[in-house]
């Protein structure tokens, strides 16, 4: 007899295990089955937090409010003038009409050197780039060496 066929002839369905958190009680239906939802009945409890994290949470922001420092004036105003500038600058893309498109035709490069050109440039630029910036860290290896 198979398993669906004994659940049609009145049996009950095989208990299945249940795992709950240490110090929860399932609380049951009529059936004696656990009401909790899945998540509740595989997931361990975390542990609790130590009695003293407040305090050492509230001394590391301290130490990063004092050690902080404010950002510039200066600074704001620029993000002000720039934020200002790009929604003027999309209000007026949206609201002017569209400029009139002439008709153009695609050429491509005879010799085929478009790709491969572009990407050792790209690559070219972005060594000396990252070489600039890694030389004006102070505590890169290339400036401890005579």
């Amino acid at each position: 007899m198979s398993h669906v066929a004994g659940r049609a002839a009145g049996r009950p369905a095989p208990r299945q295990a249940v795992r709950v958190a240490p110090g929860l009680v399932p609380a049951t239906s009529g059936g004696g089955r656990p009401d909790l939802p899945c998540y509740v009945r595989s997931v361990a409890a975390a542990p609790p937090p130590p009695p003293d994290l407040a305090a050492r949470l509230d001394a590391i922001a301290e130490v990063g409010r004092r050690t902080r420092k404010a950002t510039p004036r200066w600074l704001w105003l620029c993000a002000g003038l720039v934020g200002a500038v790009c929604a003027v600058g999309a209000v007026i893309t949206l609201v002017a009409e569209p400029a009139p498109r002439a008709p153009h035709a695609v050429t491509r490069s005879q010799t085929g050197s478009g790709l491969g050109t572009g990407l050792a440039i790209g690559v070219g630029v972005g060594v000396v780039i990252g070489f600039v910036i890694a030389r004006q860290r102070a505590d890169h290896s290339s400036r401890k060496s005579p």
